[in-house]
């Protein structure tokens, strides 16, 4: 299996007028609810002001605000807590465009005051790495059988006939690369694009979306389970 992205994704930052902007769009309570628990007092917003770009996530604990102004609100985030760590899954958006989507998903946990702070996250292109590891294809004619190691995950039927041939190398991932959180944790989910000999963006009309749980320690190491067809 190939890898689009050729190497870790840079960590976002922001100018001072986006840094402005969310710090005025805070003061306004121009955000909207990605997460309220009641019980525990928390709240995760993403704020709504244009000014802010896309940019600027808030945790809120106790009365207690967390700013976290490098990570995108942009294309739908998502925030899960886990109701027996109190840890919280935040998925952001790290890469968006035409056929790009690609997510980063934050580890959030609470200091003793009360202060969130990121535990841990995984960069998109380690994540890409581990998948290509595990993933097989084999073609023949117009079927192609994708595999988890020896392990046969899904066979499709490719259908595409104004593209020519498959591309020697034909499957690639990477542009396709987002998460799923639940109160139990985390599910990476990504979509094989197909490359052929004409044109150079990747096809996923035929392909699926494969699906791996995912468990991250404290130090930023991840493991992947077993992958499947959704």
């Amino acid at each position: 299996m190939n890898g689009v992205l050729e190497g870790p994704v840079a960590a976002d930052s922001v100018s001072e007028q986006v840094n402005v902007a969310i710090r005025e769009a805070i003061k306004n309570r121009a955000y909207e609810c990605l997460l309220h628990d009641e019980v525990e007092d928390i709240s995760v917003w993403g704020l709504t002001s244009e000014a802010t770009e896309g940019w600027g996530l808030v945790i809120e604990k106790a009365n207690r605000l967390s700013i976290f102004p490098d990570i995108r609100h942009s294309r739908q985030p998502r925030a899960q807590r886990n109701p027996v760590s109190g840890d919280i899954w935040l998925v952001a958006s790290a890469m968006e465009g035409t056929g790009v989507a690609v997510e980063r998903p934050y580890l959030m946990r609470f200091h003793n005051d009360q202060q969130a702070y990121i535990a841990a996250t995984i960069d998109p292109y380690d994540m890409q790495q581990a998948l290509c590891q595990r993933l097989r294809y084999a073609v023949e004619g117009q079927q192609m059988t994708l595999c988890d190691g020896d392990s046969i995950v899904a066979t499709v039927t490719v259908h595409e006939t104004n593209m020519g041939d498959l591309y020697e190398d034909a499957v690639w991932i990477g542009e396709q690369l987002t998460y799923e959180a639940d109160a139990d944790g985390l599910t990476v989910c990504v979509t094989p694009g197909l490359s052929f000999n004409t044109g150079l963006v990747l096809i996923y009309d035929d392909m699926p979306t494969l699906k791996a749980r995912v468990t991250l320690d404290d130090a930023g190491m991840f493991t992947l389970g077993n992958i499947a067809k959704e």
